[in-house]
């Protein structure tokens, strides 16, 4: 599989390295200063582009390459704002286009093992929610994606709670509380916690090294190539 990689950070680079260990031919690298070489790639040269850019270029990219006829996974988060926008080009173009705040398979698994927990403690109403996150200083969103799906899940499932909101101030008891702290350079940890009078029910995602987003984003390259014109998120992967 031929795959272009836009926007090479940390994470970025990891992809590459991770695609080429798979068997796959990294066929360009966009960066920012040849960012105008996005209009270079079509289906003759490229499978699929994977976008790990800064929030304020992911909708750029991703839209270059949906009008050229490419698949794309975007890693990128931040960019909720013009998701909408991105989501409608796919389907007038007929593309495929799919987007995760976080390729770890192990927060698939905190994701539905959260969602079962959130669940069960509907009958126990004495314990309230809330979560943390914590990531790099230099992580420019916050909460994080990962945390903004984490607190939908949580939402969907506990009748108490209705919506979310960041800490720092007063919640309602309806509203889930979600922390978000930055500091050195801490890859990203999630946590999920029930706390009651007397005691206090934890669910971590510790991730250690951003190999394990890199494994997955390539993952999700070979399974989007594979699939219908559509939309898809990284559990979409795994049904």
């Amino acid at each position: 599989m031929r795959i272009a990689l836009i926007g090479v950070g940390k994470t970025g680079s990891r992809v590459g390295e991770s695609a080429v260990t798979r068997g796959h031919e990294i066929v360009a690298q966009i960066r920012s200063g040849n960012a105008a070489d996005v209009a270079l790639l079509r289906p003759e040269n490229c499978d699929v582009g994977i976008v790990f850019t800064p929030p304020s270029a992911a909708a750029a990219a991703v839209r270059v390459l949906l009008n050229a006829g490419l698949p794309v996974v975007v890693g990128t988060t931040g960019w909720d704002d013009e998701r909408d926008e991105v989501v409608r080009l796919t389907g007038e173009t007929a593309g495929r286009l799919l987007y995760a705040a976080n390729f770890s398979v192990g927060v698939q698994v905190f994701l539905q093992t959260a969602r079962e927990l959130s669940r069960r403690m509907n009958s126990h109403p004495n314990f309230d929610a809330y979560i943390e996150e914590r990531h790099h200083r230099r992580k420019a969103d916050a909460p994080s994606g990962t945390a903004k799906v984490l607190a939908q899940v949580v939402v969907s499932e506990l009748d108490r709670k209705s919506d979310f909101g960041v800490c720092g101030h007063a919640l309602a008891p309806e509203v889930l509380s979600v922390a978000s702290s930055r500091a050195g350079d801490i890859v990203g940890v999630h946590r999920l916690a029930f706390v009651s009078q007397y005691e206090e029910i934890s669910l971590v995602h510790d991730a250690r090294d951003r190999t394990c987003f890199a494994d997955g984003a390539v993952f999700a390259a070979e399974w989007l190539v594979r699939q219908k014109p559509g939309v898809y998120t990284f559990s979409d992967c795994f049904a």
